[in-house]
């Protein structure tokens, strides 16, 4: 027996193929349909918000958890301040990060699945590590740490599902507070004492079961595929490539229900994850339900839109992101940051909902614009610069320009790089220089 996919060849007994972990009895497409629906880009349901899809007890258990503010307050104090940069700074030291010029595949995947969920593509980074798994880490500037025996065992859609279940972490906020877990685990909230911190890491505890949760939706809106969500899930049980194709999946879910029975229910409290068996089961019940509704349009819209006024409705899309922008530019001091992402956030949403309209060319720039106003000055000059390979004769590419060398110049403190932009600027674009 040969796998109808790749062709490798496949044991009488195995259910999944072994190198591209394709269900060899799935029979309801022909082989080269399979291939040719591999090639159509996943639907994006236009809006998409976290609470559409949230598992129901996530919310209320994260607010549960504002009891806990002190422990939250210094472990923000902490990872802003000293674990955050120090994290990233060895990550730029020992790992490689992902952009669109490098694992340029990888890259792609992690802006789709932030489009289909209606959100700002974060960075990535591939570690050197032989277990299978992914994280996600920082506050203000979250960012998504994949393993690279992950990217090397998993296959596209499997990574789809892995990067999307990330970065549902991040639209719902969870970075913070799975991050206050992981330094209270770490011991680093010990000053705190133990009569405080006991009770908060038994919360954080049984709040970050129901987190990943949300976060398997997430990782399933993304790849659209509730099989390839399955079995990338099995995966991380597993941490075999090989097992896979011999696992009788519903052997495997029978676990969940022999879980239902005994210990059980009580071995997982002491779990940070769900058991997969019951990740497995929830996300079915979620697939049958939830899911259905979104992409049937009762929870927002897919968006294939190509109805004649779907120009007007970006333009208005625009509009009402940047009032989002000059609300942030009024903003106190001490409420300015969260108004300045969320005139990010309502951009993304301009150039995922419309991506071919002029609006949507409008909302990059004016995302670089933001990131600039946010001090994030690496990622306002590829915003910047990534505007202007895309739309050099646009009618905002000469501020684009001009707002490069300011990038290069007052947050990169590079002026070698701020005098040729600046030199582009002028030769580029005369008149707007006089």
């Amino acid at each position: 027996m040969y796998c109808p996919k790749c062709g490798a060849k496949a044991e009488e007994q195995d259910q999944y193929c072994r190198q591209c972990g394709r269900n060899l009895f799935d029979e309801d497409k022909a082989p080269e349909e399979e291939e040719a629906g591999e090639q159509t880009s996943r639907r994006r349901p236009f809006g998409l918000r976290s609470e559409d899809y949230e598992h129901e007890d996530d919310r209320a258990a994260l607010n549960g958890l504002r009891v806990f503010a002190p422990v939250v307050a210094v472990c923000r104090l902490l990872m802003r301040k000293f674990n955050e940069p120090m994290f990233r700074a060895q990550l730029l030291g020992g790992a490689v990060r992902v952009g669109p010029h490098q694992f340029e595949d990888i890259y792609h995947l992690v802006e789709e699945c932030a489009a289909i969920l209606n959100m700002v593509t974060p960075e990535v980074y591939v570690v050197n590590n032989p277990k299978f798994n992914a994280m996600t880490f920082g506050t203000d500037r979250p960012f998504i740490i994949l393993h690279s025996s992950l990217v090397d065992a998993f296959t596209e859609d499997e990574l789809t599902y892995i990067i999307g279940h990330e970065l549902g972490h991040i639209k719902s906020e969870h970075v913070l507070y799975l991050n206050a877990a992981w330094l209270l685990a770490q011991g680093a909230a010990a000053y705190l004492g133990r009569v405080i911190l006991i009770p908060a890491q038994l919360a954080l505890d049984a709040w970050m079961r129901k987190a990943e949760l949300t976060a398997d939706r997430a990782g399933l809106i993304c790849a659209q595929k509730l099989e390839h969500c399955q079995i990338s899930l099995i995966k991380l049980a597993l941490g075999s490539r090989t097992l896979l194709s011999r696992i009788n999946l519903d052997e495997y879910l029978q676990q969940a229900e022999d879980l239902r029975d005994g210990y059980g229910p009580l071995a997982e409290l002491f779990q940070t994850h769900p058991f997969i068996a019951n990740r497995i089961g929830q996300l079915r019940e979620f697939y049958d339900g939830v899911y259905y509704n979104i992409f049937a349009g009762k929870t927002g819209r897919v968006t294939d839109d190509v109805s004649p006024d779907s120009s007007e409705r970006a333009a208005q899309a625009l509009a009402s992101a940047l009032e989002s922008l000059v609300e942030a530019q009024k903003s106190r001091a001490w409420s300015a940051r969260t108004k300045w992402h969320q005139a990010l956030e309502d951009m993304a949403a301009v150039r995922n909902g419309f991506p071919q309209s002029d609006a949507a060319i409008q909302a990059q720039f004016y995302q670089a614009v933001i990131r600039m106003r946010l001090g994030q000055g690496r990622e306002a000059v590829e915003g910047f610069k990534g505007f202007l390979e895309r739309y050099p004769d646009h009618s905002l590419a000469s501020e684009a320009q001009f707002s490069l060398a300011e990038c290069y110049e007052h947050l990169l403190n590079d002026p070698a790089a701020a005098t040729r932009a600046y030199a582009d600027y002028v030769r580029r674009y005369p008149e707007a220089a006089q």
